[in-house]
């Protein structure tokens, strides 16, 4: 085999195997207009933000698309009221309460506020995994995976 036929032969190799070249960029990650994702803290590796511990929160205003908030980091221990506050602490989203543990309150999310005591006043309500709460936000204790959800609502 002459130089001039190896060197043909090995450039129609690398042709055929793609030469190692550049593969197209990966496709940036699309967000559902409901759902904002949570970014990892810069300082994490890689693999840490892969297995991270987070719950969902949602808010639901009832009269309009509600938002859900993914990848919120979750810590042992956490409750509902806690994950509230890492959601503020994060820019997603602003809340008023008072008080602490058992008796905290959720007064208004992203300023609508909690409008009374009669059956037909809405108010902010919260489940966790489908399962109303029982308690204050500042004691029901959340397990990664949760999701969260608060709703303006009537009644019970």
């Amino acid at each position: 085999m002459t130089s001039r036929q190896l060197a043909a032969s090995v450039l129609t190799l690398l042709l055929l195997t793609g030469c190692g070249g550049e593969t197209a960029p990966p496709a940036a990650p699309t967000v559902n207009s409901k759902t904002t994702p949570v970014p990892a803290p810069a300082t994490e590796a890689p693999a840490a933000q892969a297995t991270a511990k987070t719950v969902s929160l949602t808010i639901d205003f009832g009269d309009s698309p509600a938002k859900e908030f993914a990848g919120i980091p979750w810590t042992e221990g956490m409750t509902v009221l806690d994950a509230m506050v890492e959601a503020r602490r994060l820019g997603l989203l602003k809340f008023e309460e008072h008080g602490t543990g058992q008796t905290a309150f959720v007064e208004s999310i992203n300023g609508r506020k909690n409008a009374g005591a009669a059956a037909t006043d809405r108010n902010w309500l919260f489940s966790v995994n489908g399962q109303q709460g029982d308690e204050g936000a500042g004691v029901v204790r959340i397990q990664s995976g949760d999701r969260v959800l608060w709703k303006f609502a009537t009644g019970r």
